[in-house]
């Protein structure tokens, strides 16, 4: 098996780079994976009252299929990063 796209970006585009508070990260394949100071959206779920993350709603199943897709929308940074 080859090599993942989130390993590919690191060893060949950010630490070459030097480009640190960047990466690639989905909920579907960084299960349990929490990014320090990472926003995320919220949905409203009637049935809780809440706004929970939609990941954790029946309701919004799909976001976790399509969230398996990487690319340009799963590269994450910090503002800090991108300043440089």
């Amino acid at each position: 098996m080859g090599t993942s796209f989130g390993a590919f970006m690191r060893s060949s585009i950010f630490e070459p780079l030097g480009i640190q508070h960047t990466r690639v990260h989905n909920t579907c394949r960084s299960a349990g994976e929490r990014l320090e100071n990472f926003a995320v959206g919220y949905a409203h779920s009637e049935g809780l009252g809440r706004y929970p993350e939609p990941d954790s709603l029946k309701e919004f199943e799909q976001v976790i299929h399509q969230d398996a897709i990487v690319g340009d929308v799963t590269v994450v940074s910090s503002t800090r990063a991108l300043a440089v």
